[in-house]
């Protein structure tokens, strides 16, 4: 549904010639779009979307202030309610902690107003949709989910933390809402493969913090807001 996980992947072309990339993930439209051909290889404990029990729930909960979670069989993490997420301090206090590997997708559904610090951190997520009704995306939210490769930020997020993607390194391209008024300080350091970075026009100021898009040597095109 999201893209594809490569244990290993030689590519004989370009910069990367001769090199091999362990656990970068492909996204569907770049595997769709660029791939003459390919052979896959699913994780243990696979379970395809389109598999009768992939919508069953492995594990679930409610947090701090109401809202509620859910993880289903196919690996998509769901929250749901009205209000914001509880700030977590480490990964450790993450309710699905002990499930975090298990997690391909996360949904931020509509009603959901912020995404605590640390909600995300280090999972093995492959895409994340984060609704309008969202307006803050806390410090370290997403910080080192490896194989993000897609991130969906709908228009309404005003505030994006310090180190909120920081070490996401298969993230190939970001796009920032009109709503956008704060990007916080390392906001995508070291997002290695990141290529391009768009910010949507829009009559708000926007603060930026220090070192944003430092390390992030594959860099090319950046659109900053007018």
């Amino acid at each position: 549904d999201a893209g594809v996980l490569v244990a290993e992947g030689n590519i004989s072309t370009g910069d990367h010639i001769g090199k091999v990339h362990w656990g970068r993930a492909i996204s569907k439209e770049e595997v769709m779009g660029s791939t003459s051909h390919y052979i896959t290889r699913y994780p243990e404990g696979y379970v395809s979307p389109d598999d009768p029990e992939a919508n069953v729930s492995i594990a679930k909960g409610t947090l701090e202030g109401g809202l509620t979670w859910n993880l289903t069989k196919a690996g998509t993490l769901t929250v749901s309610g009205e209000g914001a997420m509880p700030d977590f301090s480490s990964t450790g206090e993450q309710p699905w902690n002990e499930n975090s590997s298990q997690i391909r997708k996360i949904v931020i559904g509509n009603g959901v107003t912020n995404i605590g610090s640390c909600a995300f951190w280090n999972c093995g997520v492959l895409s994340a949709e984060i609704s309008s009704s969202v307006t803050t995306i806390g410090d370290s939210a997403f910080r080192q989910c490896q194989n993000l490769s897609s991130v969906t930020i709908s228009q309404g997020v005003e505030t994006i933390g310090q180190n909120a993607f920081r070490a996401c390194t298969s993230l190939t391209s970001i796009a920032l809402p009109a709503s956008i008024g704060e990007v916080g300080s390392a906001a995508f350091f070291q997002c290695t493969e990141l290529t391009t970075a768009t910010f949507a026009p829009g009559s708000r100021q926007v603060k930026m913090g220090d070192n944003i898009f430092t390390r992030c040597y594959y860099l090319m095109s950046v659109k900053l807001p007018k």
